[in-house]
């Protein structure tokens, strides 16, 4: 009679009960696959000196980036424009914190000015950071009488704050924490430091210096992907717009380069139809009939217009 092993969870940790250094962890979980020894022998008979000969071998000489997945590390991205901000939160698989402008008041003095922007840029800007200030006590106000709730209390602030957080414009200053793996970094570096934003580049050579702190192996062969298009659905909207040609930002005193709304919608409606198979009145009914608090289904995190 053949008796069955007896399962086991437990978390890789140091002696101390502490985390282990990305790189070892990387190290020890990438070995498991390879190994019929279980983790916590790994992680017995692991050196910092083995972990670095063996991501040199695996992905320095081999380009197994699939290691790299294995390391986490938490970076924190302060004083960024909104629109950095989200281009960083466009890697799906990691854990973000971002200041939130539900919770938080937002001030003209972290807007960030492009390299080279207009001047016309941060002044348009003030004028929003003046209605956003001069509406506030209104709104809250407004807030505290629907709800008979006092006006400090927190509940009343962030029913203001979400209101009227729609007036910041997307230069305001922001801060981010991700937890990423280390592929999802190299991935990040790629794209920023070959981007055509200069916000972008400075922010991914940061990232590059800070992350090389913990896992130099990993980032050895790390260059800019400059493969990219500059402006991707307005391009095809709005013949105005010339690929390669325009600013990564807006002039702002004159009429924004916007596509046409009907044009807009048909391309949403047509991605959709694709990753369903679904006509669009079938997915809408479908969407209609979806619970308060449900998951969006999955395809539909995938559409990127």
């Amino acid at each position: 009679m053949s008796i069955s092993p007896i399962s086991d969870v437990f978390c890789i940790t140091n002696e101390d009960g502490s985390l282990l250094h990305p790189a070892i962890q990387a190290t020890i979980l990438a070995r498991y696959s390879r190994s019929s020894q279980s983790a916590k022998e790994i992680v017995l008979n692991l050196t910092s000196e083995d972990a670095d000969k063996f991501q040199e071998r695996w992905v320095g000489r081999y380009g197994h980036n699939s290691v790299a997945e294995l390391a986490n590390i938490p970076i924190c991205f302060e004083n960024i424009s909104i629109i950095a901000s989200k281009f960083i939160e466009s890697w799906q698989r990691a854990g973000y914190s971002e200041k939130s402008t539900r919770y938080q008041i937002f001030n003209r003095n972290s807007f960030i000015t492009p390299d080279g922007a207009p001047s016309t840029m941060k002044n348009f800007s003030s004028r929003l950071y003046d209605a956003y200030e001069n509406i506030l006590p209104k709104l809250l106000k407004i807030v505290s009488e629907i709800t008979g709730e006092d006006i400090e209390k927190a509940t009343v602030k962030a029913r203001a704050f979400d209101n009227i957080r729609y007036l910041l414009p997307a230069g305001t200053g922001t801060n981010v924490a991700a937890v990423l793996n280390i592929r999802d970094v190299i991935n990040m570096i790629k794209s920023m430091t070959g981007h055509c934003n200069p916000e972008f580049r400075k922010l991914g050579h940061a990232l590059y210096e800070t992350s090389n702190q913990f896992c130099p192996a990993l980032l050895k062969h790390v260059s800019p992907n400059n493969f990219q298009m500059q402006l991707k659905t307005v391009g095809k909207m709005n013949h105005e717009v010339q690929i390669g040609k325009n600013k990564p930002y807006v002039i702002i005193d004159r009429p924004h380069l916007m596509p046409d709304p009907v044009i807009q919608q048909d391309s949403f409606k047509s991605l959709v139809e694709q990753r369903y198979g679904m006509s669009w009145e079938a997915f809408t009914k479908f969407m209609n009939c979806r619970p308060e608090h449900s998951e969006v289904p999955d395809p539909f995190k995938t559409i990127n217009i």
